[in-house]
């Protein structure tokens, strides 16, 4: 059991180091960001506040972001496309694996994110 904490504590921390990567609280704070997240959308942690305030506004009323918001109140897993307002005021995409880790009394949610190589609404056109 020893050994299987140590690897995904090894793998855990493998992902917040080469990945893009930030975690959320159930009221929607980014509450974490590694230098590769903050570097890719531009802003400092302490700018980043309430992640609903950096969704597109294309984005804010479809379904696909209205899942992912229910998904960090309600402390749940989701997957898939973030539409980002970065600092530039530019969209950057990004694919998402959002998970639940329990902190004292609640839950957080880790993400875990590429940026395509290619815009998403190109690819998912292909």
């Amino acid at each position: 059991m020893e050994h299987e904490l140590a690897v995904f504590q090894s793998i855990r921390q493998d992902l917040m180091e080469e990945m893009l990567y930030f975690a959320v609280d159930r009221q929607g704070s980014i509450i974490e960001a590694n230098a590769h997240f903050l570097s890719s959308c531009g802003f400092q942690l302490h700018e980043l506040g309430q992640i609903s305030h950096h969704i597109s506004k294309k984005a804010q009323n479809s379904q696909h972001t209205q899942a992912m918001l229910d998904a960090i109140r309600n402390g749940e897993h989701w997957h898939g496309a973030m539409q980002f307002i970065g600092k530039d005021g530019e969209d950057h995409w990004y694919r998402v694996i959002m998970q639940p880790v329990p902190v004292k009394n609640s839950k957080c949610l880790t993400a875990y994110c590429v940026e395509p190589a290619q815009p998403l609404s190109r690819s998912l056109r292909s």
